[in-house]
């Protein structure tokens, strides 16, 4: 449905179908071309949609799929703590990938990444709140 019937509404609104969702952008990578882009603030805040990148949990632990990020996501009374990883495996095998994510009432997290050969990538990682 986010693929296929999608309205930017404006900078912060988007319409899936008939309903309206605040979004923020929180993480973006791009090398598909030579100069490359990487978007991943620290903290970000829009519209009263807080997020914030955490410490790893754990240094001593290592992931042969890729790296994990931690984020706290604050809406409102909602405070939401998600882990994120990308599975370069996956990533690099497949055209299109993509997941979502429900870890608090009204809040999700949506993640895309498309694949051309020879490996280069592109994800784009956001937060949705339903209205």
């Amino acid at each position: 449905m986010l693929l296929l019937n999608t309205t930017i509404v404006n900078e912060t609104t988007i319409r899936i179908g008939k309903e309206l969702y605040r979004y923020v952008v929180f993480r973006l990578y791009n090398t598909n071309n030579k100069l490359g882009f990487y978007f991943a603030p620290k903290r970000i805040s829009v519209d009263n949609i807080e997020v914030k990148l955490l410490p790893p949990r754990n240094t001593t632990v290592t992931s042969t799929a890729g790296p994990v990020f931690n984020y706290l996501i604050k809406y409102r009374n909602e405070t939401c703590r998600v882990e994120l990883g990308i599975v370069y495996f996956d990533t690099y095998n497949s055209n299109l990938t993509g997941f979502t994510l429900n870890p608090c009432n009204n809040i999700y997290i949506v993640g895309i990444t498309t694949c051309k050969e020879p490996k280069p990538f592109s994800l784009v990682w956001f937060v949705l709140i339903k209205q």
